[in-house]
């Protein structure tokens, strides 16, 4: 409820400063224009559970293993046309992706329980452990947006800039991981099996923003933006076990499993925030900024599939995904 408080909220804060733009525009130079930014970002809340280890001894622990993702580049790229009233249309794209290999052993005199996929079956019964077990995997992350915008800046004082967005976007999320679960360890494994899952998000729907840049002489700026996209879409979850080989031959069996499930009818929302400064150079018809920007996805990065593996095996949901970045920004007028 307070979240769609708060968007309601911002599209009429929005919706009113459309109205006063409109009424007072600013009076910047026309012409096309271009823009990259180049950010080094750290996808977060990503909660990546590959494996539970459980040790016994004097007292019983368990411990988590997570896909541990570091930052990565992420880049925008965008073009648009700006008029003399100080409205605007512009088309962006971004995307970021990351990779990471996972590698852990299970505990001594304990069990590795594995959380990709249900369990396997073999002449043992229902196989989602290792004892102590270990699992080699990796994990790939990759996030997308295409927005159309159309905006508006407004002049409350010479030195200070407002504005408003509005346009539609499409966000899509992808996440993979593959590779193998061990049952007891990687030299004397009886049984491998091969650990594959997915999640796919697509969305579309509407995107709203405010901005406010303040400048300090002609050349330097210190600028800030916030966003929210309303979308809706599908998201798809598969989790599964491949046979790959065990070591007392293939008359003790053994069989591949698979779960899938899709939602074609889920709404997501992201949010946007940047805060920033940059430099004009040519009489403005080149800009350069650094900045930091944090950019949080609900719902189109939900995992759908997260407790397949063993009825004793619990993880907790995740329907967040956030990416944070660090980055430089180029600008051209022309």
């Amino acid at each position: 409820m307070t979240m769609r408080r708060g968007g309601r909220l911002a599209v009429l804060a929005i919706a009113a400063l459309a109205t006063i733009g409109v009424a007072r525009a600013a009076d910047t130079d026309a012409g096309w224009f271009i823009f990259l930014d180049a950010a080094y970002a750290a996808p977060q809340n990503t909660d990546e559970v590959l494996a539970v280890n459980q040790a016994f001894g004097p007292t019983e622990t368990q411990s988590t293993i997570r896909t541990n993702f570091h930052s990565d580049f992420a880049g925008r790229l965008g073009f648009g046309y700006k008029w003399k009233n100080g409205q605007s249309i512009s088309v962006q794209y971004w995307k970021f992706s990351a990779d990471e290999r996972t590698q852990a052993d299970g505990p001594a005199g304990g069990y590795m329980n594995f959380a990709i996929g249900p369990e396997a079956y073999n002449s043992y019964g229902p196989t989602a452990f290792g004892y102590p077990g270990s699992l080699d995997i990796t994990s790939k992350i990759k996030a997308e947006t295409l927005d159309v915008t159309w905006g508006q800046d407004y002049n409350p004082t010479a030195n200070l800039v407002l504005g408003w967005s509005l346009g539609l976007r499409y966000a899509s999320f992808e996440e993979n991981e593959k590779g193998t679960y061990y049952i007891y360890d990687t030299t004397d494994a009886y049984y491998s099996y091969g650990a594959h899952k997915q999640n796919r998000g697509g969305m579309f729907g509407l995107k709203a923003g405010m901005r406010v840049t303040r400048n300090f002489g002609k050349t330097f700026a210190v600028t800030s933006g916030l966003g929210f996209s309303f979308l809706n879409g599908e998201v798809q979850s598969t989790s599964g076990l491949d046979v790959l080989a065990n070591s007392a031959g293939a008359e003790f069996g053994a069989s591949s499993t698979l779960a899938s499930a899709t939602d074609k009818d889920r709404s997501g929302l992201i949010r946007d925030f940047d805060l920033g400064c940059y430099w004009r150079i040519a009489d403005d018809h080149f800009r350069v900024g650094l900045g930091w920007e944090q950019s949080s996805w609900d719902g189109v990065p939900q995992d759908l599939l997260r407790n397949t593996a063993a009825s004793f095996l619990t993880v907790q949901e995740r329907n967040n995904v956030t990416f944070s970045s660090f980055k430089i920004g180029f600008y051209g007028r022309f």
